[in-house]
């Protein structure tokens, strides 16, 4: 069998990520839109969007700057929103296992939800490739970033960019990379369970712990599962 070099599984990375990276740049782009609205300045926003690379996170803390609530606060609540990064990060530790530290903690600064959804379907087949893994996370990257300066620099020219459904092509983009993934009842039913909780959670409970919660149930289910395996054998 032909040997893939680096370049080549790298630039398989890209291909595969450019859906998803044009995606997150719909996101970037209300984001940028979003940010020049409420005052912030284009380095301000730039640097957020290449130094902290948290979607999500970003969005909600938005509003936040803008009301000049304290740094703490604002740094409290993003933390809160990016817990899920510990489940996520944990499940490619086997993966990334044997590696220094400071090189797995770079490597995880470029994960995002979509990174991980391309890259654990690769691995989980066998497929492990760390150029692969770089391609797929730097097209997310610079597509978010580069997106936020499009969005900062056309601030005046969409004042209302939930109008157009911009701020759908996330979670549309999501949700396209997690049903095909369902393939199995064990699978499905951790997905119905986490969803139901995270609908929930989103009504009941305050800020954004209803992410935590369904993460954290969807990664203990399995767990059961494992168990009744093992008590069939």
């Amino acid at each position: 069998m032909k040997q893939t070099s680096s370049k080549q599984l790298f630039m398989l990375g890209v291909k595969e990520a450019l859906p998803l990276a044009l995606s997150v740049s719909t996101s970037g782009l209300v984001f940028g839109l979003l940010g020049k609205q409420l005052g912030m300045t284009m380095l301000e926003l730039t640097l957020m969007s290449a130094l902290v690379f948290a979607g999500a996170a970003q969005f909600a803390a938005l509003p936040l700057i803008a009301s000049n609530l304290d740094p703490f606060s604002i740094a409290l609540t993003t933390y809160i929103i990016n817990l899920r990064y510990y489940l996520i990060a944990a499940s490619l530790l086997p993966y990334w296992w044997g590696n220094k530290t400071k090189t797995n903690a770079f490597r995880a600064f470029f994960l995002t939800d979509e990174a991980y959804a391309l890259t654990i379907n690769r691995y989980e087949k066998g497929f492990y490739s760390t150029s692969y893994y770089w391609g797929v996370a730097l097209s997310i990257y610079f597509g978010w970033v580069g997106a936020t300066i499009l969005g900062v620099l056309g601030g005046k020219l969409i004042p209302d960019p939930a109008r157009f459904g911009l701020d759908f092509a996330f979670p549309a983009a999501f949700l396209g990379l997690i049903i095909p993934q369902l393939k199995s009842v064990d699978k499905l039913i951790v997905a119905l369970a986490s969803a139901v909780l995270s609908i929930w959670g989103s009504i009941y409970l305050p800020g954004k712990w209803y992410i935590i919660l369904a993460g954290l149930a969807g990664s203990s289910l399995p767990l059961f599962f494992s168990k009744g395996e093992k008590s069939n054998e």
